[in-house]
């Protein structure tokens, strides 16, 4: 049986951050949502720049409150 789900309303609570790192200049870290543990997005750097990338059908929280310090919000389509 499944826990109940969150219902925090922080972004923090909300989502869980996991970084994989490479090297200084190669990273990427995911946004895993922590009711059911699918990816919402990430963060990656680009010519030194972060671009954050957000599946579409994220929440609109997620859309929202990740990545701030992001210069590109890039959308990912799903299909349906």
């Amino acid at each position: 049986m499944l826990p109940e789900p969150s219902k925090a309303t922080d972004p923090e609570q909300l989502f869980l951050l996991v970084g994989l790192n490479v090297t200084k200049e190669k990273s990427i870290t995911l946004a895993l949502d922590v009711n059911n543990v699918y990816v919402v997005g990430y963060l990656d750097a680009y010519q030194y720049k972060y671009r954050a990338h957000v599946f579409s059908d994220a929440s609109k929280i997620a859309k929202d409150s990740l990545w701030k310090e992001a210069k590109e919000r890039l959308p990912i389509i799903t299909a349906t």
